[in-house]
């Protein structure tokens, strides 16, 4: 969902709670009139106390809308979002102003909970767990691919050894981003790594050029998939 939807689908909740508290304020008011009529215009006793029930009913209906179309509204507006809650403001800043700096902190944090023994193991990251949400999978590569593409970051020959397997989880995610020319490199540099083919130094040497390119890809996939993280 992009920023023009979010904003519609936002507006379009804000309106519903709006028309929410409407409805419920003319069922007080119809129920202020009954109760005046009834004790106006209406002698019969058994009548009257009727009429004051349904009276009655009618707010306890109507507050209980109210009630319920306010804390939607307080909801909507603390919602937490993984990436965009501030925890001072105790609430989201907007998503335009999510930088890729705000991404990296909230997954590397989120990363860090599966390491064994103080290490990261890769493939931990892309088991299937129901501790990991299959949307944070494209993060998981951007983040380490972000890794390989600095000068103090991960091993790359480590990462080259992982072979077939890791090529193929990698090209998916980065496919499913719409990312296939970083897709198709990596995995000829991992498909053709070997003590033969030590290409080590030519891989961090691509990275290195792909920073950039990791970072925007990071920060759009965030953007995009925002809600998915609420």
């Amino acid at each position: 969902m992009d920023n023009e939807k979010k904003e519609i689908a936002a507006e379009m909740r804000r309106e519903a709670r709006i028309g929410i508290i409407k409805i419920a304020s003319v069922g007080i008011a119809i129920a202020i009139v009954l109760a005046c009529y009834s004790y106006t215009k209406v002698e019969d006793q058994f009548s009257q106390m009727a009429l004051y029930v349904l009276a009655s009913f009618i707010v306890g209906i109507a507050t209980i809308f109210i009630m319920g179309a306010a804390s939607l509204g307080r909801a909507e507006k603390n919602r937490r979002n993984f990436f965009l809650y501030d925890r001072k403001k105790k609430a989201d800043i907007p998503v335009s102003s999510l930088t890729v700096k705000d991404v990296r902190g909230r997954l590397i944090d989120f990363m860090t909970i599966f390491k064994r023994r103080g290490k990261l193991y890769i493939a931990d990251l892309f088991d299937e767990n129901p501790n990991i949400p299959e949307y944070f999978k494209p993060l998981f590569c951007y983040e380490i691919l972000y890794e390989l593409a600095s000068d103090e970051g991960m091993d790359a020959t480590a990462f080259l050894r992982f072979g077939g397997e890791c090529a193929d989880v990698f090209s998916k995610y980065l496919r499913e981003n719409g990312d296939y020319e970083l897709a198709n490199r990596l995995r000829s540099f991992i498909i053709e790594h070997s003590e033969d083919n030590n290409n080590t130094e030519a891989f961090k040497e691509y990275m290195k050029t792909k920073k950039e390119h990791i970072s925007e890809k990071m920060l759009g996939y965030a953007v995009k998939n925002i809600e998915k993280f609420n």
